[in-house]
């Protein structure tokens, strides 16, 4: 009996060597589980300062979050984002690549590849504002529609290659009428859309080119309804200066509509630091063409240095021009002016 009795007075003495192991193994375990995945903590710090437009930041986290998980496919998915928005497309089907291969359904690099595989037919995404937008444009947007993109998603990432609101507007403008040309009525309305959604003040222009799409789609009754309420907003608000209206709208309901035509203009002159360095180039500015055929409201969106930007400024100040007519009667007009500066 006694030596049962010291055997059982020596359990408590004996159960914590035997269960320390097992209490340190599951406290470790538990500290394990509580901290945060190191590749995925470099993913959401990239994610944070991609969203933030900080992309040279960004890409150093993408690329540690790549190295620490080699099986990811995000992290070179955003990559190939950020290559984009750098204009370096090469780099980005690089990375589109390098993520397909890494999850060959991976939706996003599939779609992202199509839209920029082939720089040559990227001339609105690639060379704007160096050269205008051309006449793939369309074709390039509507085949990314399809393939399960948004355009939510083009705006986003791309930014419409700058972040100032008039070029912006300028290009949604202009996308939309390459859509419209193109008779891609479906990537026409998604595109107007999310042109309203981003520039609610734009409703008239915007409302004036959704009427069109409406129209050739069959949907005359509901265009029609949209022209009236483009009208009674221009009405309504007589000092309203936005993108240029719908002319082929406009003209089906008996209405019309003139964009500004040059009546006076000069060419800048060079300074002197221009000449020096041989610069060569256009400077854009954005401006409202009053009623009375004078620019107000300048603002330089793409610049080229060397004083030419004043100067570009400067010579426009003394331009004329014949506004914009709606019905014959002058209205205020939003738009962006290019000023080439050539040595010869």
């Amino acid at each position: 009996m006694r030596r049962m009795a010291d055997r059982l007075r020596l359990l408590p003495k004996t159960r914590p060597s035997i269960l320390r192991p097992l209490a340190i193994f599951f406290a470790l375990a538990g500290v394990a589980a509580a901290q945060p995945d190191p590749a995925r903590k470099e993913f959401d710090e990239g994610i944070r300062l991609f969203e933030a437009h900080d992309d040279s930041r960004a890409m150093g986290h993408f690329r540690r979050a790549a190295r620490l998980d080699s099986a990811w496919a995000e992290p070179s998915f955003y990559l190939g984002l950020c290559e984009v928005r750098r204009r370096s497309f090469k780099q980005a089907v690089k990375r589109f690549r390098e993520a397909l291969k890494k999850e060959p359904g991976h939706g996003g690099a599939t779609q992202w590849l199509q839209l920029v595989e082939d720089d040559d037919k990227l001339p609105f995404f690639g060379r704007f504002p160096e050269r205008m937008p051309g006449d793939r444009t369309a074709a390039q947007i509507t085949r990314f529609l399809e393939s399960g993109g948004t355009v939510e998603r083009i705006v986003s990432v791309l930014g419409l290659r700058a972040p100032l609101d008039p070029v912006r507007k300028y290009l949604f403008s202009h996308i939309f009428k390459e859509l419209s040309e193109a008779e891609q009525w479906e990537a026409a309305r998604s595109w107007s859309e999310a042109w309203l959604k981003m520039f609610p003040e734009e409703r008239p222009s915007i409302d004036s080119n959704l009427g069109l799409v409406l129209l050739r789609k069959g949907e005359r009754n509901e265009a029609e309804e949209l022209c009236r309420r483009v009208l009674q907003l221009l009405e309504e608000e007589p000092d309203y200066a936005g993108s240029p209206l719908n002319e082929a709208l406009l003209a089906e309901f008996g209405h019309s509509f003139e964009l500004p035509e040059i009546l006076e203009s000069e060419t800048p002159s060079y300074s002197e630091e221009a000449i020096r360095a041989k610069v060569e180039g256009i400077v854009l500015v954005a401006a409202v063409v009053e009623k009375n055929g004078v620019l107000s409201e300048l603002q330089v969106v793409h610049p080229i240095g060397f004083g030419l930007d004043r100067r570009a400024v400067d010579s426009l100040t003394r331009w004329r021009f014949r506004p914009a007519l709606l019905d014959g009667l002058p209205i205020r007009q939003r738009g962006i002016i290019e000023v080439t500066f050539n040595l010869r």
